[in-house]
């Protein structure tokens, strides 16, 4: 499945519309204004969906890939500014995606977990792998999560 790219409201396409990269990078552009990039990695449909409609509105360009295999091969593809992964993925899970970034153009760029279990171990996991931060969603709000990653790319 085609990862989904979206563009801002007020946009002349549809918000769930698949957008080519190089027409996010046009569009944003165009506006005169920079809009980060961000890569949003859950395999939770509705929770991706809200999470990028949330970014959008807070000034964020988004991509959405619900698994671990299709995250690196974007990664691998288009730098982002920032990626918000899921820790518990079928497949290849957020630690794994962790590890295996580190051979694609984003080696550097912050990523930040989002998980329903707050283990410790597990949030010691995703520091000791380079996580940013790691935030669980039952206990973090929209508003919180948006607010922490534009204080990280300096917004």
């Amino acid at each position: 499945m085609p990862p989904k790219k979206h563009r801002r409201k007020g946009s002349s396409q549809r918000e769930d519309a698949v957008m080519p990269a190089d027409t996010a990078a046009t569009a944003s552009s165009q506006a005169g204004a920079f809009l980060p990039m961000i890569l949003i990695v859950d395999d939770e449909e509705a929770m991706a969906k809200v999470l990028c409609h949330k970014f959008e509105k807070n000034g964020f360009q988004t991509i959405r890939a619900l698994n671990g295999t299709e995250a690196i091969d974007l990664m691998a593809k288009q730098k982002m500014d920032v990626v918000l992964l899921d820790i518990l993925m079928p497949g290849k899970d957020g630690f794994s995606v962790l590890t295996d970034m580190e051979q694609t153009m984003n080696s550097k760029t912050p990523v930040f977990m989002l998980t329903n279990y707050g283990q410790e171990e597990n949030i010691s996991r995703c520091h000791k792998l380079g996580a940013h931060g790691c935030f669980v969603k039952a206990h973090t709000s929209m508003n919180e999560l948006v607010s922490k990653i534009r204080a990280e790319l300096h917004l």
